[in-house]
């Protein structure tokens, strides 16, 4: 083949092949548009889900900055997306909870890579603070340099005023017991009072008791108790027993009327004594256990 020739096929050859890489070319570009494209769709789909999702979100980049925000969060929160994006996420804290994220918080987020329920109290656009426990995740690129973070915030504000007010409740029925229970030991001391007072006046009254029948059992005169209605003999002194010659436990079952000789006499008597009458010095006769007759001057009493 001559030179001439040989040089017409190498071009002939060159441009084949030049035509080859363009047509793989084409073939790649439309390859990497159509998966730019489904990229696009994904994020899309990310940036709709992620605004939409019926919860409180918001993303930061390493600065701390917002770059991303849920609707949900702006509608809680009374702002626009316009004036939250790029702002630090701290600004919308109180100051309390903004030093606890800047000292504490956010240390152990970028040291960890996420952070699992931490109580801040965020401030709307009103003035207006609410409670809430926040978790956040951060985001690295292929290289596992950080990105961004995602954090989704719980409005538990009802939850702690509810706790609140149970606290409020127990305190109050604390304070109740508290004063119920000093009623009551004041109460106990009180009767406790009361109760050894009538103790002490049982104990006086036995003493009194004691002391009178020691009197009545040992007076040299005849004492009789009677039931003023039907006359049995409820109870004797000595001298009683030894006038009328009857053992205590025969004396015990009679009758005063079984010791009158004259039974008109013992209703008389009764029918005084039913009455409410005292008697004074009466003479009458009775009868001993053996049937001696004596006269004696009768004095009764009704009690």
């Amino acid at each position: 083949m001559t030179k001439p020739k040989r040089k017409t096929a190498e071009k002939a050859d060159g441009l084949k092949d030049l035509k080859q890489r363009l047509a793989d070319l084409e073939t790649l570009e439309k390859e990497c548009n159509l998966q730019c494209d489904r990229t696009h769709e994904c994020c899309r789909r990310y940036r709709a889900l992620y605004t939409k999702v019926p919860a409180m979100m918001h993303s930061i980049d390493a600065s701390g900055h917002i770059i991303e925000v849920s609707d949900y969060w702006l509608d809680v929160m009374g702002y626009d997306r316009k004036e939250v994006l790029g702002r630090l996420s701290t600004e919308f804290l109180t100051d309390t909870s903004r030093k606890y994220a800047e000292e504490v918080a956010l240390v152990e987020f970028f040291r960890n890579g996420f952070i699992k329920d931490v109580p801040y109290r965020f401030v709307k656009k009103n003035g207006a603070a609410i409670d809430t426990l926040l978790s956040a995740v951060s985001e690295g690129d292929r290289k596992g340099r950080f990105q961004q973070t995602m954090a989704v915030i719980s409005d538990i504000t009802k939850q702690k005023q509810d706790e609140a007010a149970l606290r409020q409740n127990l305190e109050a029925l604390e304070q109740r017991c508290d004063i119920r229970t000093a009623e009551l030991a004041k109460s106990q001391e009180e009767l406790i009072k009361e109760i050894e007072e009538h103790s002490q006046t049982e104990r006086a009254l036995q003493r009194s008791q004691q002391k009178d029948y020691a009197l009545f059992n040992s007076a040299p005169i005849a004492y009789l108790s009677l039931n003023q209605y039907d006359g049995s003999i409820l109870d004797f002194n000595d001298a009683a027993l030894r006038l009328l010659r009857y053992g205590r436990q025969s004396l015990s079952q009679m009758k005063l009327s079984e010791l009158f000789s004259d039974q008109s006499s013992t209703e008389t008597l009764f029918e005084s004594l039913r009455k409410g009458d005292l008697i004074r010095d009466i003479e009458a006769e009775i009868r001993n256990r053996r049937g001696h007759s004596r006269w004696v001057s009768l004095t009764a009493v009704p009690t």
